[in-house]
């Protein structure tokens, strides 16, 4: 660095630095100084940043354990809505059944004696019906309808 100094400074011990070659020492103390502060301040940018991407990385991998667990819970919920699914599935087909099943013995009421089931099937023994001409309750033995 060539540069001349003309300031006029105090080396020390009010002692004047007059030579215009050399920088005075007072203006290198204050130069270093201001580097110093202005490298610290990189230096604790540099650190903050480095903070905060430590952060950054921590919740990138709370995020990503987040999705790993809401997965979990979607595969789990899929699951569940199946087992539920097939249970309704059972429950109608169970439902059905005894519909069919209750149908073929209590036919309902009746003007005159029936000869076939409310699905058309053959009368079974045991069935029932009311007969709203007599006003009572028929039971079917093998063969004959019989008041109860």
């Amino acid at each position: 660095m060539n540069r001349k100094f003309s300031q006029q400074c105090n080396i020390g011990n009010g002692v004047p630095h007059t030579r215009g070659d050399e920088p005075c020492p007072a203006q290198i103390q204050a130069d270093t100084d201001a580097l110093t502060s202005s490298a610290n301040a990189y230096a604790n940018s540099a650190s903050n940043s480095e903070t905060q991407a430590g952060i950054s990385e921590s919740n990138a991998g709370n995020s990503e354990t987040n999705a790993n667990t809401s997965a979990v819970n979607a595969s789990l919920a899929h699951d569940q809505a199946v087992i539920a699914k097939n249970t309704a599935q059972t429950h109608e087909a169970n439902t059905t059944f005894l519909y069919n099943a209750f149908s073929a013995y209590y036919l309902g009421a009746k003007a005159s004696a029936p000869t076939v089931d409310n699905l058309g099937n053959p009368l079974v023994q045991g069935a029932l019906y009311w007969d709203t001409t007599l006003q009572l309750m028929q039971v079917r033995n093998a063969t004959t309808w019989q008041p109860l």
